[in-house]
């Protein structure tokens, strides 16, 4: 199985030595290994060159995380594709296990879209880890806890994504209108739609930092987070359901713009980087629709079977990492 293993990277030098050193150490080697630099001043590029010269090497402008996957995908020459931050390492049997796993699948299913794995902390005991259930959305796209441990979760992160390079291809790729935040939600909506199912491998886990290299500041992580729900929604509902859900997502977007400034102590530079991701997104509405009719064309899976596995309790009631943003306590 030939497999592009594709590193995204901003301003993450740091972390890049270990990251690439296990990418290269597999014991399944790779066929590949794709770095892809989103304008990094860190000189993250002259030190991969330096140190690991059979890296390929694409400098893209900041577009995002999904952007920054969809370029590499395109020029890969592997079967599959393997997607990570560079703020990340992985264990020696990571690709091996991965690639049993789906041969495994492989001969019961047909349908197989993504496979995540088990994400732990740098230097965790994998022994001593919870196993990965995925995760699911509430009605207005916002992110919460899976409501069971069932065989296939709604969703999956999007680093690690391992997918099938034809079939990541073929239906599109992330959604070139997210910047941050909810590509995985979408990709993962999408492959349902058409038919695909999402499988989690907890015999195979990878190392993570968390938020290494966002370097944006907290007024902006917070307008991603907030904002990331809506282009999913504009693209994976049918027009009955979206023509319900958009006014009352309007609704709750209003209160929790009321939340934020109250929270703030009526700081209202959360509020002005929320509507600025918001007109961004507008700005985006010819690319967003072009996909959505897309998708709706080729989808033959039922909103009422995708729903059933969404959470009725908004996130941010039900979801304690949503309580935790509200509160602006996010990890600088």
């Amino acid at each position: 199985m030939k497999i592009s293993l594709i590193v995204v990277n901003h301003n993450g030098k740091k972390f890049l030595d270990r990251m690439l050193k296990t990418a290269f150490q597999q014991k399944l080697k790779p066929y590949e290994v794709i770095l892809v630099d989103t304008g990094s001043i860190d000189n993250s590029v002259e030190f991969v060159k330096k140190n690991f010269s059979k890296t390929k090497i694409f400098i893209t402008e900041n577009r995002g995380y999904g952007n920054a996957v969809n370029f590499a995908a395109s020029k890969a020459r592997g079967d599959y594709i393997a997607m990570f931050n560079e703020d990340m390492y992985l264990p020696k049997d990571f690709l091996s296990t991965l690639v049993n796993y789906r041969n495994s699948l492989s001969k019961i299913e047909n349908k197989i879209g993504a496979i995540g794995c088990r994400i732990i902390p740098f230097g965790s005991d994998p022994d001593e880890t919870p196993l990965n259930y995925g995760g699911t959305i509430d009605y207005f796209g916002f992110p919460t806890n899976p409501l069971s441990n069932k065989k296939n979760p709604f969703m999956i992160n999007g680093s690690p994504f391992f997918i099938d390079k034809k079939l990541f291809l073929k239906v599109r790729g992330f959604n070139p209108s997210i910047f941050l935040y909810g590509e995985d939600e979408d990709l993962c909506w999408r492959l349902q739609l058409l038919g695909y199912k999402i499988y989690i491998c907890n015999d195979a886990y990878l190392y993570h930092f968390g938020y290494g290299v966002v370097n944006e500041n907290r007024e902006k992580k917070v307008a991603f987070v907030l904002s990331s729900p809506v282009v999913p929604l504009l693209s994976n509902y049918s027009l009955s359901l979206l023509l319900l859900i958009i006014p009352l997502f309007i609704l709750l977007l209003i209160a929790i713009n009321i939340g934020v400034f109250i929270l703030t102590k009526f700081n209202i530079e959360y509020n002005v980087a929320i509507a600025r991701e918001y007109l961004r997104i507008l700005r985006q509405l010819p690319t967003i629709l072009k996909l959505r009719t897309w998708v709706q064309k080729k989808r033959f899976v039922n909103d009422w079977v995708i729903i059933r596995q969404f959470s009725l309790v908004p996130s941010i009631i039900r979801n304690a990492s949503y309580k935790r943003l509200i509160n602006l306590k996010l990890r600088a």
